[in-house]
């Protein structure tokens, strides 16, 4: 009489998920003002909001509340900059894809701004998210950026204007998301039967 041997095999194979979670924000519901984007013909304004990282992972998406005056023509899009002492610097580390600014609603609305290559923000860094354009300024057509500029309340960053260099506007917050890609590692495991 032949004895059957039997061995369980088990194959432990690593994989990777990728989840975009919300990392910072603050909400629409707290706006109250606006600040006016390239409504000049000779200054390129912008509009960020500084922010310290949550987690760490790929920056994929944000999003602003904005609206348009008039009929401008073009595109808008986010930019993500480093700080120095909290304000803004340097070259733009991530740019998102350009949303076009005819399909901005002259209501205000969350408009939502995708990073094609998304940058790797670290958890406790301190970051500025920007709100950008290229369309011709005009005081007829522009964009405006939703702020709370009566009681903000975010607690690691502020606005700050660019008109030729960063001004800082401690009583003010831009309405803002953000959106970081965090990579989970687990495994699967697989039994398998040797006869």
């Amino acid at each position: 009489m032949k004895k059957l041997l039997f061995i369980l095999l088990f194959i432990f194979i690593p994989f990777a998920s990728y989840t975009s979670t919300l990392d910072q924000s603050y909400s629409e519901a707290n706006q109250d003002n606006y600040s006016s984007i390239r409504p000049e013909t000779d200054v390129n304004y912008r509009g960020a909001q500084t922010f310290k990282a949550g987690v760490s992972g790929d920056l994929v998406q944000c999003k602003f509340y904005i609206q348009k005056v008039g009929s401008p023509t073009g595109n808008v899009f986010a930019v993500l900059y480093a700080t120095s002492a909290g304000a803004p610097t340097g070259g733009a580390l991530a740019t998102s894809d350009n949303v076009t600014v005819s399909g901005i609603a002259a209501g205000p609305a969350l408009v939502t701004f995708t990073f094609s290559t998304p940058y790797s923000v670290t958890t406790g860094t301190t970051y500025a998210i920007s709100y950008e354009g290229d369309y011709t300024p005009s005081w007829d057509n522009y964009t405006k950026l939703g702020i709370d500029g009566s009681s903000p309340t975010y607690t690691d960053g502020n606005l700050y204007i660019y008109s030729g260099s960063w001004t800082s506007y401690t009583t003010s917050d831009v309405c803002f998301y953000t959106y970081v890609e965090v990579v989970s590692v687990g495994s699967q495991v697989i039994i398998t039967e040797l006869q």
